[in-house]
């Protein structure tokens, strides 16, 4: 991808974050590797307003390579997660309400009973504290990261990894969908559990179709 589409990548998903409530005003961040620049949301502006002009562009140590203001608080984290995944090529982190609730919980999102889930997600695992902005939120991700494209941060939120931005988009969503539906079933009294026969059997085929197995 040239520069310029990098940049609308970014500042697009960015705005959907926004526009889908996966974050509110100056929370999140999302970013692309590319030909080993890494293009990352500035710090402290409204993901709902950016454009592609304001997208900084760093290289793999996080040093500004075209001055557009301040790259993320979090760009160590997108660091580390490049440097450990090579075959991730963008990071999305959200405070996006549902799946937060889990993460301040230090609850991992999981299910006996959610069809979809079992088959094509398994358990999102909540990875230990870390604080914002520092190495230490990292310190626990390689425990998890090569198994997972989705985890909880410990009193934080979500991270997400993919090999684009929209598909790394579309991962922290389905991380919100499922705590939302998995919430509303703790409000109903709970889940009622598939039989275990049936639980491995799509544990069975996820694992067959390459799906995460944590």
């Amino acid at each position: 991808m040239d520069d310029l589409t990098c940049r609308l990548e970014v500042a697009r998903v960015a705005r959907l974050l926004y526009d889908r409530q996966l974050v509110t005003t100056c929370e999140g961040n999302v970013s692309l590797l590319c030909e080993n620049r890494v293009y990352v949301t500035p710090s402290q502006v409204c993901k709902g307003f950016l454009t592609p002009e304001q997208i900084v562009v760093t290289d793999r140590q996080g040093k500004a390579l075209e001055w557009a203001g301040k790259p993320s608080s979090e760009i160590g984290l997108h660091l580390f997660l490049y440097d450990t995944r090579p075959d991730v090529a963008a990071v999305v982190h959200t405070h996006s309400p549902f799946a937060t609730a889990f993460a301040l919980a230090c609850k991992p999102i999981e299910s006996q009973g959610y069809t979809e889930m079992l088959l094509l997600h398994g358990r999102i695992p909540v990875v230990s504290y870390g604080a914002p902005g520092t190495p230490d939120i990292a310190r626990d991700i390689p425990r998890y990261i090569q198994e997972t494209d989705m985890l909880l941060l410990a009193n934080h939120g979500v991270v997400a990894v993919g090999k684009t931005v929209e598909e790394a988009y579309e991962k922290a969503e389905t991380v919100e969908a499922l705590a939302k539906t998995l919430l509303f079933t703790q409000l109903l009294g709970g889940e009622v559990p598939l039989p275990p026969k049936d639980r491995e059997e799509l544990i069975r085929r996820r694992a067959a179709a390459g799906g995460q197995q944590v």
